[in-house]
């Protein structure tokens, strides 16, 4: 997927057909993170195979979400902050049972800086997120995961700051 409309356009296919597979499920909340999100927010220099999100679902829920490029494998991949949820941001669409939201730039950049892949950081690095992040809050929030120690968190923020972060700062 290279723009917003294909990332939006499966989206709205999987809420099209939603509620005629489950007619129980009214609301379904989904965050989204990695690629996608970079897209979503307006970062068009990024490309991506599918569609991350973290959500509470069920396994026949996430099989259908699956069959439309959308996934919930980034819950346990991904490093955030107990509070990431306050900072997420509502993203408008015509979806009638999805409720679609995204990570604060802050809290993608430092999901990307807990995986540290080298694909994860060149996603901050190409898109120019860090110049739309609010650096006073992305140092705030990392203290808060330094201090839980997520994953190694703290070795990984210290190398992003000491290879990446000391020229924006």
């Amino acid at each position: 997927m290279n723009t917003v409309n294909e990332v939006m356009e499966n989206f709205l296919m999987a809420d099209q057909f939603i509620k005629q597979v489950f007619p129980n499920l009214d609301r379904l909340e989904l965050v989204i993170v990695g690629g996608a999100s970079f897209l979503l927010k307006g970062f068009d220099n990024k490309f991506t195979l599918d569609i991350d999100t973290i959500a509470q679902l069920d396994s026949d829920v996430l099989n259908y979400l699956e069959s439309f490029s959308i996934n919930n494998a980034s819950s346990e991949v991904i490093t955030l902050s107990e509070t990431y949820y306050e900072r997420t941001v509502a993203l408008p669409s015509h979806c009638k049972v999805l409720d679609l939201r995204m990570l604060s730039n802050e809290d993608l950049v430092l999901a990307k800086v807990g995986r540290s892949k080298r694909s994860d950081i060149d996603d901050i690095l190409e898109t120019g997120i860090l110049y739309e992040t609010n650096l006073e809050l992305l140092n705030t929030i990392s203290t808060e995961l330094e201090s839980k120690n997520y994953d190694n968190f703290k070795n990984k923020w210290n190398d992003f700051k000491r290879t990446v972060l000391y020229s924006f700062e």
